[in-house]
């Protein structure tokens, strides 16, 4: 039996053909469908989409949980009955997906075979994954299930822990190890790097864009206040790098400004500086000079904050960064925290 979930819609479906193999397009599909409790939820002829293919696709909402009973009846055109060679339930597009950080069809991109380990339980062993993982972040003080970001997506490092751990119990229930002595079977990879991850979050080198606001963590989002060019300043507000806040004297008003553009204006000669008390003076970077290079790397400003430069919306222009574009951004001191590991929600 297939686990569907309540409130999807569902695609039944039926193939009619002849002895040769040849799909019968003149066939009268009827379907009927019974819920848990007896009633019949839908009776009536299914759509004809390719050569000898029926389907109906009806919505769960309302069915109740339990066993769900459903019949084809196929007839030819003439009125003799035809038997049914294939019944199988497609999910399509509903509205109660499985929860979890990622989606089976993503689970390619990590391991291109998983296909072969693949069947109708592997949309469970994602959820169970993402289940698992919000139990460990529950343990360590976050509110789960952790929320999308800011772009609407959820942070890179959820959908890989998602992905590695769905990994590990997809194969593991499909692969026999053939493994000799007290060596471990060659699947148990895809749990070592999930739980790298986990060592990531707690150690505090990888934070959550949902929860880290500036209230939060210390560090606002950059905000352009001069120019209009397509390049962007980020920090470790909105890139999920480096750790919260380290300063503890007082909240600080930081600028970035771009000081000239070089000869083609991409980020590799472009040159910025920076200061921590909104323009008062102008601080060093790690490198120990007055000014730096954008680059893409990520530079340390000190107490934690770290910026970079990106190409924005453009590529391969000379107009990516402009002189005297500025960005400006806030910081406060975390003294003191309520609640869980590493979120902020009062200070005092």
């Amino acid at each position: 039996m297939l686990n569907k979930y309540s409130g999807e819609s569902i695609t039944f479906q039926n193939v009619a053909e002849d002895e040769n193999g040849t799909g019968i397009t003149t066939a009268v599909a009827n379907l009927s469908i019974t819920d848990y409790t007896g009633s019949t939820v839908f009776s009536g002829a299914g759509t004809h989409t390719v050569t000898g293919t029926y389907q109906h696709v009806e919505s769960t909402t309302g069915w109740g949980t339990g066993p769900v009973d459903y019949k084809w009846t196929v007839t030819h055109s003439s009125g003799t009955n035809l038997s049914v060679r294939e019944n199988e339930i497609l999910i399509v597009g509903g509205s109660a997906n499985p929860s979890s950080y990622i989606k089976l069809a993503e689970l390619y991109t990590y391991y291109p075979i998983i296909e072969d380990y693949t069947d109708d339980s592997s949309e469970f062993h994602i959820e169970e994954a993402y289940k698992q993982i919000n139990r460990y972040l529950d343990n360590l003080g976050y509110k789960t299930p952790i929320a999308v970001g800011p772009d609407g997506l959820y942070d890179q490092s959820l959908r890989d822990m998602n992905a590695y751990l769905a990994l590990y119990r997809i194969v593991q229930s499909n692969e026999v190890s053939r493994v000799e002595g007290s060596e471990d079977p060659w699947y148990l990879e895809f749990r070592k790097m999930a739980m790298d991850v986990l060592k990531d979050i707690t150690d505090g080198k990888i934070t959550f864009r949902r929860e880290i606001a500036p209230s939060d963590t210390g560090i606002s989002v950059p905000v352009r206040t001069v120019g209009s060019s397509t390049g962007a300043l980020h920090n470790n507000w909105d890139r999920s790098y480096g750790d919260r806040f380290s300063g503890s004297d007082y909240p600080r008003t930081w600028l970035v400004e771009v000081l000239g553009t070089g000869t083609s204006g991409m980020l590799n000669e472009v040159l910025f500086k920076y200061s921590n008390d909104n323009g008062v003076n102008w601080g060093t970077i790690s490198n120990g000079g007055t000014t730096g290079t954008c680059g893409y790397d990520w530079h340390d400003l000190g107490w934690n904050v770290n910026i970079r430069f990106s190409l924005g919306s453009t590529v391969g222009s000379t107009s990516v960064l402009a002189t005297g574009d500025k960005w400006s951004f806030e910081t406060k001191p975390i003294k003191g925290q309520k609640g869980g590991r590493g979120l902020i929600t009062e200070y005092y």
